[in-house]
């Protein structure tokens, strides 16, 4: 599947002070393929790390950060030679190993012309713990597939193109107008979870598409239950249930779990926004530039992360869309 966030690792690649780039999202949403296809397809070689299912390699970051004394112990992990200007290493499920989060300073420090990414789906857990490189490293963010994504995954590669961006001057043709709306419809189904749209793909059936989402909602509950701490995981279960009714709602925190204390509830969402489950959109009475002038903490709504997990997890048919 062809992927938006390509062009921008193409420039961060060529960029001559590029530093260490971290691939930030919710799981799922592709960070590791899209990588890993970055990585066979521009470089010479590419060497992973899994920091989460790799636990010995966690080892390597234990002792002294120094990247000449980290990469010869990679090599011989990895059986592969790292090369400055050749090599991408790519460090997958980097929140399992905060010692490797904070190495990633000292590779921009010491070894600036190689090339390091990092990819994680909870970072911002891991974050909180340790002393992280600010401004010595790059973020760039991934979502679910977009629309236009969507369409090029079922080779309408010249639809996409005919879609209309917010300039557009005038009404499209009626024919393509109700082609797009087709998709669209399809999308709102299927969504931009990569696996629910190969499944999709594969099968042109919304059953097994559905079966993905609830495999996809059941496995989030339990990453939040690893890395929420704290957090009453009855009412975090409850909201994360709750939140896909309510998208678009001005949020009341009582609507979403009257039983539990507001302090709770602010809890529970806070973790969602973590794991960028959920994003927040502040109300604003700004008349101009810049809107945030105006932003409320009081008056805000949520959108949820994939329109067809959200879907699904509301309980609305495919044939209802």
């Amino acid at each position: 599947m062809q992927r938006s966030i390509q062009d921008l690792l193409k420039v961060w690649m060529v960029r001559s002070n590029h530093k260490p780039l971290l691939v930030r999202g919710a799981r799922q949403v592709g960070k590791t393929f899209s990588v890993r296809d970055f990585g066979q397809r521009f470089f010479k070689n590419l060497v992973v790390f899994d920091l989460e299912r790799q636990r010995k390699v966690h080892t390597i970051f234990a002792g002294d950060l120094d990247p000449s004394i980290l990469l010869p112990q990679m090599e011989a992990q990895a059986e592969q030679r790292i090369v400055p200007g050749e090599t991408l290493l790519f460090l997958d499920e980097i929140q399992a190993c905060p010692r490797a989060l904070m190495s990633l300073r000292y590779f921009y420090e010491q070894m600036p012309n190689l090339h390091v990414i990092g990819a994680g789906s909870l970072l911002e857990f891991a974050m909180k713990d340790i002393s992280f490189p600010v401004g010595q490293v790059e973020f760039v963010w991934m979502y679910p597939m977009t629309l236009s994504e969507f369409l090029l995954a079922r080779g309408k590669g010249i639809l996409a193109e005919q879609r209309p961006g917010l300039d557009a001057m005038g009404p499209l043709p009626e024919a393509t107008h109700q082609s797009l709306l087709d998709e669209l419809r399809l999308y709102l189904v299927v969504g931009g979870m990569p696996e629910a749209v190969k499944v999709f793909l594969d099968t042109h059936s919304p059953v097994e598409t559905a079966r993905v989402h609830r495999t996809l909602a059941e496995a989030y509950q339990e990453d939040f239950a690893k890395y929420a701490g704290n957090v009453d995981k009855d009412c975090l279960a409850r909201v994360f249930e709750q939140m896909p009714t309510r998208v678009g709602e001005r949020v009341k925190y009582t609507h979403l779990y009257p039983e539990k204390r507001i302090e709770t509830i602010k809890a529970a969402l806070r973790v969602l926004e973590q794991a960028l489950m959920i994003r927040r959109v502040m109300s604003t009475s700004a008349q101009g530039v810049p809107l945030s002038a105006g932003t409320s903490d009081k008056v805000f709504k949520y959108v949820f992360v994939d329109v067809g997990l959200m879907r699904h997890m509301c309980g609305l048919s495919a044939d209802s869309v």
